[in-house]
């Protein structure tokens, strides 16, 4: 099995398949960031993706989401997924998106393996949604989402990151969501990573504060969670969908971290907030043979800190759209 330096067991690996994206939210790529900010270098080919996804598989990796940028931009991702599914050990595949070009792929996402959807959504308001993603069409994502009920991709769980004066009046509105759909609504604190982190102190929230928003609608009550799970979920009387609350910032749940992150280029990174990772796509290049690319997994596994939220205050170069979130 893996196990990082702190005895964390590691089970989940994210894979990012592309840092390229058609569009360019708030907290992701800031305007003053264009494609040209996006890593333009060598990305991982499917055959390396599912060479490391194997190996790490066979240490203990069971499940695996699919993310970019924009995952939904890679040619041919429906069999990469195929390949990924057919890998002894993993049990799960899901995938996270903008939606924008999720009703065209649907179904044949299904039929790849995934087996759920999480959809980006920060507004339920057409001009506001447009603005905060830099461009996106509301309808298009609500589109993928019915699209991806309708190929059983459930439950479809939309993530909403909260920023002040921008989305925070509108956590009632996506709360009241669960009472109509089967839908999972996670509420996300906002994170001061790479160059976004200048904006950070005027547009966080915390999410006691979404909570105290929502209280408008009733008592939440306690909902299942899996265990190490980076989120407490919730429901109103008589929802058929959950709330979560993710809350990396006022409430870290490192303690609990099963997780590594694989960049399209082939960085492995343990922790989402540190700067540290293990160049992969580089020795494979350089032609290492599986157990030098263990060797470099465990390496940077000893490394991976108790808590990397400390060095969130540290802005970077690095977007969120290249590490995969």
């Amino acid at each position: 099995m893996l196990l990082d330096g702190c005895g964390r067991r590691i089970r989940y690996l994210r894979v990012s398949v592309t840092a390229h994206c058609n569009l360019q939210c708030r907290y992701c790529r800031p305007d003053t960031s264009g494609e040209s900010n996006i890593s333009s270098g060598p990305c991982l080919s499917d055959g390396e993706i599912v060479r490391l996804c194997r190996l790490l598989a066979a240490e203990g990796i069971e499940r695996l989401r699919i993310t970019g940028g924009e995952p939904l931009l890679r040619p041919g991702l429906c069999d990469l997924i195929g390949s990924l599914a057919a890998i002894r050990g993993i049990q799960d595949i899901s995938l996270t998106t903008n939606g924008m070009l999720l009703r065209d792929h649907a179904w044949d996402l299904a039929a790849a393996g995934v087996r759920r959807i999480n959809v980006s959504l920060d507004s339920l308001q057409e001009s506001r949604f447009a603005e905060i993603s830099g461009g996106g069409s509301l309808g298009a994502v609500l589109d993928g989402i019915a699209a991806a009920e309708e190929a059983g991709l459930r439950p479809v769980k939309l993530n909403c990151v909260v920023m002040r004066g921008m989305n925070d009046d509108e956590a009632a509105d996506f709360a009241l969501l669960t009472l109509r759909h089967s839908w999972h609504v996670r509420f996300i604190e906002l994170m001061p990573i790479g160059p976004a982190a200048g904006s950070w102190d005027r547009l966080f929230v915390p999410n006691s504060e979404v909570r105290e928003k929502i209280a408008i609608l009733g008592p939440l009550a306690a909902a299942d969670s899996s265990v190490g799970a980076a989120r407490t979920e919730w429901q109103l009387a008589g929802a058929k969908g959950r709330l979560g609350f993710i809350s990396p910032v006022s409430e870290p749940f490192c303690a609990s971290c099963d997780r590594l992150r694989l960049m399209s280029s082939g960085e492995l990174r343990p922790c989402l907030c540190a700067d540290l990772s293990a160049d992969l796509g580089s020795l494979i290049a350089a032609g290492a043979s599986d157990s030098e690319l263990l060797e470099a997994v465990r390496g940077v596994l000893r490394d991976k800190p108790l808590c990397g939220i400390a060095e969130l205050a540290r802005p970077g170069e690095t977007l969120m759209a290249a590490i995969g979130g």
